[in-house]
Order: structure tokens, then sequence, then C-alpha cells
């Protein structure tokens, strides 16, 4: 399990930053290395039907989380990338529930999804390591979420990743089957 001191809880609702400290961004970029491993350990013990349970009713089965990680994560790696080489641009949306109601995020195979998180995240930690401490302040627009600070982008999606671990570890506890 990845424990993250300066991370909130990751069911307790998406937190707000405020002033964003240098280790806060380390700690992140940290969190997203780790995060593929995790999931692979999780998926290392599942012997078929687990990928069907939910962490409660009429949530996303496990596949469903994966896949989504993988189709989210894509997304922001590619949003971060706009706002180093074209700062302030507006980048799209997806609908998400619909994402993941399309055939491959419903699919029960995990793997492709979880490689796709493996080599994703090398890239993305790689480009995030890389930045300067003035190219974390460069932003991109969201639609709907307004102005964010690649140092914003980073926490938000590291957090992101762990609420969505934490969904997993805690469908695989209920075992609720959609």
């Amino acid at each position: 399990m990845i424990t993250t001191p300066l991370i909130p809880k990751p069911l307790e609702g998406t937190p707000k930053w405020g002033t964003i400290s240098e280790s806060q961004v380390k700690e992140a970029i940290t969190v997203l290395e780790q995060i593929p491993g995790e999931i692979e350990r999780l998926e290392e013990s599942f012997t078929g039907e687990e990928v069907n349970f939910c962490y409660r009713e009429g949530g996303w089965a496990i596949r469903q989380i994966i896949h989504h990680l993988a189709d989210s994560h894509i997304n922001a790696y590619i949003r971060m990338k706009l706002a180093v080489t074209e700062p302030g641009k507006t980048v799209t949306t997806y609908d998400e529930n619909a994402w993941a109601a399309l055939i491959d995020g419903r699919d029960e195979d995990i793997y492709p999804s979880l490689l796709i998180l493996m080599g994703l995240h090398e890239r993305w930690t790689l480009f995030l390591n890389s930045l300067s401490e003035e190219q974390l302040k460069l932003t991109y627009i969201h639609p709907v979420k307004g102005s964010k600070t690649l140092a914003e982008a980073t926490l938000d999606y590291a957090w992101h990743a762990l609420h969505h671990l934490a969904q997993i570890e805690l469908a695989l506890q209920k075992k609720i089957v959609e």
C-alpha cells in the first residue's frame, strides 16, 4: 500500500491544494510511479471473477476502474505536455461514464490497460521529473475545472490514482457483483 502524508485520504472527496510545496509535487510523482505496480500486485491475486467486483452498488467494477485509469491518465499526460508546449491552451474533456460503457471499458481483460499504465506512467513521471519549478507553474485550461498549473494537475492525478486504488481495494473486500 502506498502511504502519502502530503496527499489527503483518497476516499474523502477531491482536495483543494492551496499553496503547493516542492515536496508535495515530488510525493505526487512518486505516487504516479508506484500506482501501476500496486495495481499489478492486486491483479496477480485475482482468480477471475474479482474484476467484476464493485466497491458499491451501481459503482464501476474493478475492470472499469482500471480501464478508466488508463483512459484518464492518457488524457492527463497529453494535457500536461500541452501545458508545456502550448501554455494556457484549452484542453478537451471526455465523458468518462460513456467511455467506461464502451466495449474496451467493460472488457474483463484488464492486462492491456495495465500495460498502458505501466508504459504511460514510466514516460509521464520521466516528463514530470524533468520539469523546472517555473514549468510547474505553466497552465492548461479545463473547460469545467478552469485553469490548472502543472503542479496542481500532478497532485490531482496522484490523488485520483490513489482514490481509484482505494476503490479497487474496497471492491475486493465488499465483493459486490454488478
